[in-house]
């Protein structure tokens, strides 16, 4: 990577708005996400960490699309913004036989979930 240009500086350049440009124009047309890791991704902007610099990038997008570089597409609006827990209708049940200590319990497994049904417990 180049430490001696912002990342501004370098989506700023001829070539690299050229690049934006053929993503925005890409079918279908990228959520502004998308743009952002492809960005990243095409130039290998990257912190000293080796990790995507997303937010920057991102930031950047939006700098140079107030300066008339490029229109990104629209803002994703995800849900309402408010906090809305299920409630259950009954009052959760007392255990029964649940022992006091963590080591006191057997066959305990730490599972990764990752599918729909489960996330919803």
């Amino acid at each position: 990577m180049n430490n001696s240009l912002s990342i501004k500086q370098r989506l700023a350049q001829p070539h690299n708005v050229q690049l934006v440009v053929k993503l925005l124009k890409s079918d279908p047309t990228p959520t502004r996400a998308h743009l952002t890791r492809e960005v990243c991704r095409h130039l290998d902007l990257r912190d000293p960490k080796g990790d995507w610099q997303i937010a920057t990038t991102a930031k950047a997008l939006r700098d140079l699309e107030e300066q008339n570089f490029w229109k990104l597409p629209e803002t994703m609006i995800r849900g309402s913004g408010e906090w809305n827990p299920t409630r259950l209708n009954h009052p959760v049940q007392t255990p029964v036989r649940v022992p006091k200590q963590l080591q006191d319990i057997q066959g305990l497994r730490l599972i990764e979930v990752t599918d729909q049904e489960y996330l919803q417990l």
